[in-house]
Parts: C-alpha cells; sequence; structure tokens
C-alpha cells in the first residue's frame, strides 16, 4: 500500500510540474525571447565596394550579397560575405576570386551610437569598431559611419554607410593577386528595416 501511494504521489507531482512548464513557464520564456530578440534584425543583400590600388590603376571590386544581423536596441553588428560573390572589371581578379569557394569574411563590431533610430531623425554620423575575420585570423578595424532616416513607411527606415581600410597582409590572405596593393578601403552600404 505504500508503495502504490509513493507511486500516485510521484505522478501527481509529475503532472503539477507539467502544467506548470506548459501554463508559465513556457509562455514567461517564450516572452522574454521575444523581448530579446524584438529589435534584432537580419538583412540580405548589402553592398560591399572595395577599393584598391591594382599595379598603377584603382580598382573597384563589388558585391551585393552582404549578410547582416543588427542589434537596433544596442547598435552591435554582424556581417558577412562570401569572396567569390565580388566582382570586377578586371578579368584576371574576377578569375581569382571565383577559385575561392566557401570562403567568407566576417566582421563584428559595435556603431558607435546608443542604439539605432528608425523613427525620424537628422542624418547621424559616428565611428564604430570591430573585427574582421578570415580563416580564424582576426584583424581590429575602426572606421567611420552614417545614418541617414529615408522613410517611416514601407519596409526601409534607413541606410547604413560603413567605410574604414583594411590591411590585408595582417590576415594572411595570400591571395595570389601579383600588383594589389596590401591596404583595401571597404564601403558598407545596408537598408536598416523599420520596426514592425
Amino acid at each position: 500500500m505504500i508503495k502504490c501511494n509513493l507511486k500516485y504521489i510521484y505522478w501527481g507531482f509529475t503532472v503539477r510540474l507539467l502544467k506548470f512548464c506548459i501554463t508559465i513557464a513556457l509562455p514567461a520564456i517564450l516572452a522574454v525571447n521575444n523581448v530579446y530578440s524584438q529589435d534584432y534584425y537580419s538583412t540580405k543583400k548589402g553592398q560591399v565596394i572595395a577599393q584598391s590600388v591594382y599595379y598603377d590603376s584603382v580598382i573597384t571590386i563589388k558585391s551585393s550579397d552582404l549578410l547582416m544581423k543588427l542589434d537596433n536596441g544596442t547598435a552591435n553588428l554582424e556581417m558577412s560575405v562570401n569572396l567569390n560573390s565580388f566582382s570586377s572589371n578586371n578579368d584576371s581578379i574576377n578569375a581569382k576570386l571565383k577559385e575561392l569557394t566557401n570562403k567568407s569574411v566576417s566582421f563584428t563590431g559595435k556603431l558607435g551610437i546608443d542604439y539605432i533610430n528608425t523613427k525620424p531623425h537628422l542624418p547621424q554620423d559616428f565611428k564604430f569598431n570591430g573585427n574582421v575575420e578570415y580563416k580564424d585570423v582576426f584583424v581590429a578595424v575602426n572606421g567611420n559611419g552614417s545614418l541617414t532616416h529615408i522613410s517611416s513607411n514601407g519596409e526601409t527606415s534607413c541606410i547604413l554607410w560603413l567605410k574604414f581600410k583594411l590591411d590585408t597582409k595582417k590576415l594572411l590572405w595570400n591571395l595570389p593577386l601579383y600588383g594589389l596593393s596590401d591596404v583595401i578601403t571597404i564601403n558598407i552600404i545596408q537598408a536598416v528595416l523599420n520596426e514592425s
């Protein structure tokens, strides 16, 4: 008889614990997760425009496949782009870039503002810093940025511009692009979504 009562007590406790999890704990966890992630946006198709010197000429290499995760509440951001998504008007550079399959460059950093304002505002200029990563090698970078409000209607709220210089020697790229300068100027243009 005692064994039977312990069994019922155990099952009664288990049922109560499940009811608690379903009715109180699970909704609370989901609500906290929603609050944490509601200002975090992922965007695609941002532009990266890289400029450098190739022998004696200035060359521009572009990609429209930038992926960005931006936390509007903290102005933290993550970006990545696959190297073979870049193209230029130089055939030899294009051929070398196409050989770089499954090789991406990423950036993690913080904009020099407290948060991303998606409401109407004057253009904001700021500094930013972070790390560029390629093949587990990290290089600290800093640069200038600007956030310009364009609309309170529709999907896009602002345009984000970032600019910095990157010393490719520090990333140990060993790209077989003889004649290409080691310093590349990077310009990033990305739409910022309106809050829904």
